[in-house]
């Protein structure tokens, strides 16, 4: 049912290319105050850095600005996409936004808990694996007057950021596309695609490789796909994604990342084909986990094409 939710509404093609266009325009006005403020501590700090080399890797401590002010500058180009989103599914599409979460039209806390509790154990799990690998990569980095700071920005903003991605890719789009394509996993394919295309331009790609960090991405999105479809709405999948990114904030970062916090602890490197493995099984535990507890059947049924 969460996937013939996109035939409700107005579906006609030419919305769906303007919602497209609303979100990348808001996406680039909520740009405007971190690129103000990036030039303003570069410019202070006369540093020889352009404005394109310091986001190649974004260390806001090197131009003497907070990485909890950098954090909380870079949301908001996602605040700002995720209410053209909101505005372009209401108001063009005709629909209730809550048709992107799901069939019954609510949001139901207990699957999001789950999602969002179950994937942060699991990641904890993998990198105490990856400490007891090579303790000396981690280095203790906790400071608590700045900790308190990016707790409240992590649980308060970092949310709109992955239920933006969540409502978008695995939502507006898987279901936009089921509505010409009605085969759940080929649109779940497609958008774990789009998912890495868009994700190409982080940092990562460079410090760690192309091949490998796509790889991650896409896997990354195909998980989240596949949960969204094996459940039938979007619950899960939101609570994973924000526990994804809420763990990298606040507990381990790393270097060259696209996110830079006083995290309490920093990678002083990153295995990056450790992650796509530890992804690979994390996500079928994770599966294995919710089909016991949610009672699922891995047969995917598939429905009648829209007309």
């Amino acid at each position: 049912m969460f996937f013939i939710q996109g035939r409700s509404g107005n579906n006609n093609v030419v919305l769906y290319l303007v919602t497209v266009f609303l979100i990348l325009f808001a996406y680039t006005l909520g740009q405007f105050p971190l690129m103000s403020a990036v030039n303003h501590h570069l410019d202070v700090n006369n540093s020889t850095l352009t404005i394109n080399d310091f986001f190649a890797n974004p260390d806001f401590a090197s131009i003497g600005m907070s990485s909890n002010l950098g954090l909380f500058l870079m949301l908001l180009m996602f605040v700002a996409a995720f209410i053209a989103l909101w505005m372009a599914v209401t108001f063009l599409h005709k629909k209730t936004f809550t048709t992107l979460i799901s069939a019954d039209n609510r949001l139901d806390f207990r699957r999001f808990a789950f999602g969002f509790i179950v994937w942060m154990t699991l990641m904890a799990v993998g990198e105490l694996v990856l400490y007891v690998m090579n303790p000396s990569i981690y280095t203790y980095t906790f400071n608590p007057k700045a900790f308190l700071r990016l707790l409240a920005i992590s649980l308060l903003i970092l949310p709109i950021q992955t239920s933006f991605e969540e409502l978008f890719f695995r939502g507006y789009l898987l279901q936009g596309l089921y509505n010409v394509i009605a085969n759940k996993w080929v649109v779940v394919v497609i958008t774990s695609l789009l998912f890495m295309i868009v994700h190409s331009t982080n940092p990562e790609i460079e410090q760690f490789g192309f091949g490998i960090m796509m790889t991650y991405y896409f896997l990354a999105g195909l998980l989240l796909g596949i949960v969204t479809m094996l459940d039938d709405r979007l619950e899960l999948a939101l609570g994973m994604h924000a526990a994804m990114n809420i763990y990298g904030a606040i507990f381990v970062g790393y270097e060259g990342g696209v996110i830079q916090t006083d995290s309490v602890w920093k990678m002083t490197e990153m295995n990056a084909e450790a992650m796509v493995v530890l992804i690979v099984i994390a996500g079928i535990v994770f599966i294995l986990l919710a089909k016991r507890n949610f009672g699922w059947s891995f047969t995917v049924k598939e429905d009648i094409p829209y007309a």
